[in-house]
């Protein structure tokens, strides 16, 4: 069983493409169908840098496949070419005008986030729950929401609560170098300008997230009622 989305793309010039994305219930990662995955998809070719997987375990990497399956069905467009973009999800149906370029970062986001990678396991629930082209301030909330509640998960059982948000920043360190990675590894392997710019996108919005850590949240806690500091949090 799978939850479905689907990220539909309704161009100026009338043209209209899809991509389906189904998310496994059993463990929230994308499912995979793709039979031909081209040379680019090796684990080999432009490896990041800090990776941890062996082609002996893992010939291709999980990201690059499942991004491969995610652009085949996608027309060549250039980065700020304007587009519709329409995401049905099974609870509800979010529409926003953009352009190309950030409407493949928020399915991109969404495909790292799903692929059994290292570095990207950290996402999977924002993933699962996802919110297509979120704003900075709105990755910055979910991302540390998200982060606390995996903490508490983790020691609920412990009489000690204690969550560090330096490890947070260590997380998006290295989706910061994975970003950086990818984008020589689609460079010259997809069509058109559209995808690399969309990575570089993504690229600047994790760095965004890591940089804001303190100074936003000390922005954000008003709106809970609360005393802010730009020190590690603690509950």
């Amino acid at each position: 069983m799978s939850n479905e989305l689907i990220y539909r793309f309704r161009f100026q010039d009338g043209q209209q493409d899809a991509v389906h994305i189904n998310i496994r219930e059993q463990d929230g990662l994308m499912e995979s169908s793709l039979a031909d995955r081209p040379d680019w998809t090796r684990l080999c070719y432009h490896q990041c840098s800090h990776c941890t997987l062996s082609e002996q375990h893992s010939s291709h990497c999980p990201i690059a496949v499942n991004l491969a399956q995610a652009v085949a069905p996608l027309s060549p467009r250039q980065s700020h070419d304007k587009v519709e973009l329409t995401v049905e999800a099974p609870q509800r149906c979010y529409q926003v005008q953009t352009t190309v370029q950030r409407a493949l970062g928020s399915l991109f986001g969404l495909i790292s986030a799903l692929s059994d990678c290292p570095y990207t396991r950290p996402l999977r629930p924002m993933g699962y729950f996802h919110l297509p082209v979120a704003s900075e301030r709105e990755t910055l909330l979910r991302t540390v929401s998200f982060f606390v509640l995996k903490r508490f998960l983790d020691q609920r059982d412990t009489d000690c609560k204690h969550i560090d948000l330096k490890e947070l920043e260590a997380i998006y360190r290295n989706l910061n170098t994975l970003n950086r990675c990818f984008v020589g590894r689609l460079r010259g392997a997809l069509r058109t300008d559209a995808t690399v710019n969309a990575l570089i996108h993504l690229d600047l919005l994790v760095r965004d997230v890591s940089f804001e850590l303190s100074e936003q949240l000390e922005v954000l806690g008003p709106l809970f009622g609360s005393q802010t500091s730009s020190h590690p949090a603690a509950v």
